[in-house]
Formats: C-alpha cells, sequence, structure tokens
C-alpha cells in the first residue's frame, strides 16, 4: 500500500511540476553597442514589433525593430528629427485591414523633447519593411504627456491623454493617418492611474483613481469625442491604485483596484457595471492578516471573470491566487497556489481563448512569475483549477520582466550600472496546450 501511494505521489508530482522550456534567449541590442529600454512590445503571427529608446553618445532616439519568432532581427529603425533633442517609442498598434495588398500596416506612438524644453507626441505609420509612410504630430505641450494609442473595429485610431492635471484630449485619425477631430475635455479633479479602452459599440471610456476623494472613477465619451458622463464609486475606504480595466461583449464595464482594508492590510477590490453604468455587484477579496494584490483580468462570452493576484503575509511569503466569479459576482473557483520562490510576485496574467459557436471560451489560463533568475510558469484549467507549475532556470544574473506577447518574454539584466535586455520564448505551444494566446 506504502508503494502504491509513493507511485501515486510521484505521478502526480512529475505531471504537476515540470521544466520550462525556453527556445531561446537573446540578447536585445539590434544597433550595436549602446543602452537600450524596451517600452512595448507587440506580435503578429512570427511577427515581433518592438519599440523604446536607444541611448548612444548621450543621444536618445526611438527605436523600432522587428523580429521574428526564431528570434533574428528582420529590421530596424532609429527615428530622426531634427527638431527633437530626444525621442522615444511608447506604444505599438497592428493591423493588416487597411492594406490594399493584405500587408501588415504598423502604428507607432513616439514622444520627444525639443530644446526648448516642449514635449511633442508623434504618430507614425510603417510598412511591413519598416519604411515610414505617414507621420504627424498629435500633440506639442510644455508639459510632459501621457497618452494611449487604441484603434476600434473599423481601424480608425484613437489617442486618449493628458497634457495637464486639469484635462483630457481625445484624438481620432482615419487608418490612413487623416485627423478626423480633436477634443479636450476640462476635469474637475485630476485622476491617477488613468487607463482608456474603445467598447464594440465605440465608447471611448477612460478610467483611474480620484486624486483628490481616492474614488476609483470612469468617464465616457461617444465615438465622436463628446463627453456622455462620469461615474464615481464613493467609498469611505481609499482607493490607492486601479490594477486592471476592461469590458465584455456585452458593454459591461470591469474595474479592479486596491483599496485599504482593515488593520492597515491591502485588499482588492472589484467592481462591475452594466452598459447603463449601474452597478451590478461589487466585491472585495481581504485574507486576514494578508495584503491581497489583484494585477490582471480576463473575461468570458459566458460573464465569468477570472481575477489573477497574489497574497502577501507578515513575514514577506507571496502566494498566487485566481478567483472565478459567475456573472453575479458569485465565487466558483479559487485557488491558491504556494510556490517555494517567495520573492516571485506575479507579472503577467494570459488566456487560452478558444472559438466556439462565435463563443469565446476559455481553455486555459497562464500567470507569469520571476524569481530573480527563474521564470515561472503557472496553468489552469477553464474552471481556474491548478494544473502545472513550470519553471525555468535563466542563469546566476537577477533579472525584472518587462513585457510579455504571447510566448515572447522580454526581461532586463538588473545588476550593474547598465541595463542589458533579453528577449525569450517559451516552448512550443503544444506542449503547453495552447491553441491561441489573447
Amino acid at each position: 500500500m506504502k508503494r502504491y501511494l509513493f507511485l501515486i505521489t510521484s505521478l502526480y508530482f512529475l505531471l504537476n511540476c515540470g521544466d520550462l522550456r525556453i527556445e531561446w534567449l537573446n540578447e536585445f541590442c539590434p544597433a550595436g553597442k549602446g543602452d537600450y529600454e524596451i517600452i512595448d512590445i507587440a506580435g503578429f503571427l512570427e511577427k515581433y514589433y518592438i519599440t523604446g529608446s536607444y541611448t548612444l553618445n548621450s543621444t536618445t532616439s526611438a527605436i523600432f525593430a522587428e523580429y521574428n519568432g526564431r528570434g533574428k532581427t528582420r529590421w530596424i529603425k532609429l527615428y530622426e528629427n531634427k527638431n527633437l533633442l530626444s525621442s522615444q517609442g511608447r506604444k505599438i498598434l497592428i493591423t493588416k485591414e487597411y492594406s490594399l495588398n493584405d500587408e501588415l500596416v504598423i502604428y507607432q506612438l513616439i514622444d520627444g523633447i525639443d530644446e526648448d524644453g516642449n514635449y511633442h507626441l508623434l504618430l507614425l505609420r510603417y510598412d511591413s519593411l519598416g519604411r515610414i509612410t505617414g507621420e504627424k504630430e498629435v500633440k506639442k505641450s510644455v508639459n510632459k504627456i501621457a497618452a494611449d494609442l487604441m484603434m476600434d473595429e473599423q481601424n480608425n485610431l484613437f489617442i486618449v491623454g493628458q497634457e495637464s492635471t486639469d484635462k483630457i484630449f481625445i484624438n481620432k485619425y482615419l487608418p490612413s493617418g487623416e485627423e478626423i477631430f480633436k477634443k479636450e475635455y476640462p476635469l474637475q479633479t485630476p485622476i491617477n492611474d488613468c487607463k482608456s479602452l474603445i467598447t464594440k459599440n465605440r465608447e471611448i471610456i477612460l478610467a483611474g483613481i480620484e486624486q483628490k476623494n481616492k474614488n476609483v472613477c470612469y468617464i465616457k465619451f461617444d465615438d465622436s469625442g463628446e463627453f456622455k458622463k462620469l461615474i464615481e464609486y464613493q467609498n469611505e475606504k481609499e482607493e490607492t491604485t486601479l490594477c486592471d480595466f476592461k469590458t465584455d461583449h456585452l458593454g459591461n464595464v470591469y474595474l479592479t483596484g486596491i483599496t485599504h482594508g482593515e488593520n492597515s492590510t491591502l485588499d482588492w477590490l472589484i467592481l462591475v457595471y452594466d452598459s447603463k453604468d449601474s452597478l451590478l455587484w461589487l466585491k472585495e477579496h481581504n485574507r486576514a492578516q494578508c495584503d491581497d494584490i489583484p494585477f490582471g483580468t480576463v473575461i468570458d462570452d459566458s460573464l465569468n471573470l477570472f481575477v489573477a493576484g497574489y497574497c502577501v503575509d507578515q513575514s514577506g511569503k507571496k502566494e498566487i491566487a485566481l478567483i472565478k466569479y459567475n456573472k453575479n459576482g458569485e465565487i466558483l473557483k479559487e485557488e491558491i497556489t504556494k510556490i517555494s520562490d517567495d520573492s516571485a510576485p506575479p507579472l503577467f496574467f494570459n488566456s487560452d481563448i478558444l472559438e466556439h459557436a462565435k463563443k469565446r471560451m476559455v481553455n486555459h489560463l497562464y500567470i507569469t512569475a520571476l524569481a530573480d533568475n527563474k521564470i515561472i510558469l503557472i496553468r489552469y484549467n477553464h474552471d481556474g483549477r491548478f494544473v502545472r507549475c513550470y519553471r525555468f532556470l535563466l542563469n546566476k544574473k537577477r533579472y525584472r520582466a518587462i513585457a510579455q506577447e504571447g510566448p515572447i518574454l522580454v526581461l532586463a539584466n538588473i545588476e550593474g550600472k547598465k541595463t542589458v535586455n533579453y528577449l525569450s520564448k517559451f516552448g512550443r505551444f503544444e506542449i503547453l496546450g495552447i491553441s491561441r494566446w489573447d
């Protein structure tokens, strides 16, 4: 009996504690020696586009590079503008719908500063060979500009942002880059942690934390940039951070943030509003004597909400948490995963989505964490139940994770004065059971 018990236990650990296969790990230095900062990555099939900045001899330029699925550089572009002292790439969007010959069209958002100290925000359009086919100045300001680049289902471009704490700007462009409108909206109170998106019914929503009252809020605009309404959740507790912000196919709004709980602990807060902006449900996750910190959400077409986060106890140990809620806010599954790496908070939350009868269903869920020199990938099934934990030992260097796009994980070595960036690719998705990663 003991022998069978030992065999069963051994088989369980063999099936559920595996090594993560990394196909390649390459240093990111496409322009040669110099200092690099990676800010955004976007992918289409086996093509990956990376933007950020490249500094050499005290000159900083926006960098844009395409890599193939084998980690090889296909092309690289350094942005040149004689009117700017420095520039950096902020965001990338990809579409193939606009192009008549079915080639990719790539958009890049760049910011820069001129010799007079003015800040500039620029929108560039590229073809699949990295050639600039359009360039437009979006904004010029004496203040720093925070902005996001988005696209609707008709491939129209929207740039939403702030150049000061008292107003929001919204610009809309055709896929060709032709400007449709520029709008500004004054704010009565500044908003922190701003996040923006476009719904399927073409509403523009900006969400964040009110700086004055520390309340979660969101603002709706129509697709012509006209203000519709401001929704604010008033709470006796202070919300400190808006961690994630999503909508579903019905237009419901999901806000996930951090609030101060009892005994000075941090709890995660979930607010769900319907398309008419009525509060459907709210939930707090507050384990005793722990900080509960969310970082990502996934929603399927059955309106199940998956929230990923981690819990930190008084000794500093972290446990990864995944909770599945139904459309009424009832908990269907709560999975707490203990990992031996105490310094490994989760970083990215991704889902493997299956299309079935025009309905999007979660097949598997994946949480990526980084612990010193180990990559950790935790896999869950569609019910939120733990399936397997993969680990990959990098080397003796310490890393921090910058971004993830499907199987590509961007890392930075944090030892020494110089930051060295790396691109890594997870093993074949057939092994991990991934059919399509959203």
